[in-house]
């Protein structure tokens, strides 16, 4: 065993390396590591007089590594994922027939979820982390395995999968059609009381004023209502007859099946976007899962009440 002390010495300063080289200070690494500075320090220099090269510049307030260092970097952070990952089919054997996705709240509530029953039925060994969410959460981060996006018409993500439109028509509960008839067009909602969805992370398209100014109507002041930030609390306070709001498929395709939301006006559908899968990498269960999905997306395409066209078209 003596004849591996100093390599396992060595592996084990290894730790103390990365992070202050991520960090870019021993400080730092110290505090994440919970351990002192001196420590860390002394850690790095036992590496250094071993290697026989620096692995770091010393400066004011901060360590830069040196170009060995940089190789070393590359290859201690390389090192230890393949460990964390062999440490976690260790705790796990079972590990990969668990998956973790993440979506919106909207996507969650009025698609996915109505459809798991399908999926616990095809793939009951599948163990799901449904991650929900409207904060964009980086696949690189390992707890993620797959993410469903929203995308707008104008954003291009090569990486992403195409599921589904997203398309928007103005809509009411059945005590508001009274009010309005087929023969009714845009103007007319300028007098009504209208739902607003005010939150800087959901589409500009999706709100009141650019809509009426896509279909070429200027005001200045619009209508009194109620605002909301998010887009569950929209549905919901349509369907509790509030007001009108800007809705559409595929979110909303149950409740205008089964009428409890209406779209009654000769407007076009505006498609301002779509929803996209991105896999953080190829595997099993991942793929199984995205595979069941884009079979969902196809077996949810209904008809729509008008034929919906793309922002480009209206412009």
């Amino acid at each position: 065993m003596s004849k591996y002390k100093n390599k396992l010495n060595f592996l084990g300063h290894l730790t103390a390396f990365e992070a202050a080289a991520r960090l870019g200070s021993f400080s730092l690494a110290a505090r994440s590591l919970g351990i002192s500075r001196t420590a860390v320090s002394y850690q790095i220099k036992e590496m250094e007089i071993d290697l026989g090269k620096p692995l770091f510049h010393r400066l004011n307030r901060a360590v830069q590594l040196t170009v060995e260092g940089e190789k070393l970097y590359v290859a201690a952070g390389n090192a230890l994922e393949t460990m964390l990952d062999a440490a976690t089919l260790i705790r796990d054997p079972a590990g990969s027939r668990h998956l973790a996705v993440t979506t919106t709240s909207g996507f969650a509530n009025f698609w996915l979820l109505p459809r798991l029953s399908s999926l616990r039925q095809q793939y009951p060994d599948i163990d799901l982390n449904l991650v929900i969410s409207d904060e964009y959460i980086d696949l690189e981060d390992k707890s993620i395995d797959v993410a469903i996006r929203y995308l707008r018409n104008e954003q291009k993500d090569a990486s992403a999968e195409f599921l589904l439109n997203h398309s928007i028509a103005p809509t009411c509960s059945a005590n508001m059609l009274t009010r309005l008839t087929e023969d009714s067009s845009a103007p007319n909602l300028v007098t009504e009381r209208l739902i607003y969805l005010e939150s800087a992370r959901y589409d500009q398209q999706s709100k009141w004023l650019n809509w009426f100014k896509s279909k070429g109507i200027n005001i200045s002041k619009l209508p009194n209502g109620i605002s909301v930030n998010d887009y569950v609390n929209l549905i919901r306070m349509c369907e509790a007859g509030e007001g009108w709001a800007l809705l559409g498929s595929p979110l909303i395709d149950p409740q205008l099946k089964a009428g409890t939301l209406h779209q009654p006006l000769r407007i076009e559908q505006l498609v301002i976007g779509r929803f996209a899968v991105k896999r953080r990498q190829d595997g099993e269960v991942i793929n199984l899962f995205c595979t069941w999905l884009s079979q969902q997306a196809n077996n949810s395409q209904a008809p729509q009440p008008v034929t919906a066209r793309t922002t480009e078209d209206l412009y």
